[in-house]
């Protein structure tokens, strides 16, 4: 496990501003190339963790937290359902 702060220079991409993510804290967390994640401010620090997949959102969901069914109403214009 890699524990040591690491200096890494933020970069100008288009508007924004971009970071390279050292490869040594890719491995470290099993991120590849194209994964989503997530980006938050915590405390005045910058935090960066891996985005949940579908199957793993859909995990959190039960009959306790589940929606029950809206109706809309009728049919108008060319919809259907």
């Amino acid at each position: 496990m890699y524990n040591s702060p690491m200096r890494i220079r933020l970069t100008k991409w288009g508007n924004s501003l971009g970071i390279r993510l050292p490869k040594i804290f890719a491995l470290e967390m099993g991120m590849r190339s194209g994964d989503e994640i997530c980006v938050e401010i915590q405390d005045q620090s910058i935090v960066l963790s891996k985005a949940e997949t579908l199957d793993q959102l859909l995990s959190h969901v039960t009959l306790a937290n589940r929606h029950n069914e809206t109706d809309t109403g009728d049919v108008r214009g060319k919809e259907q359902w």
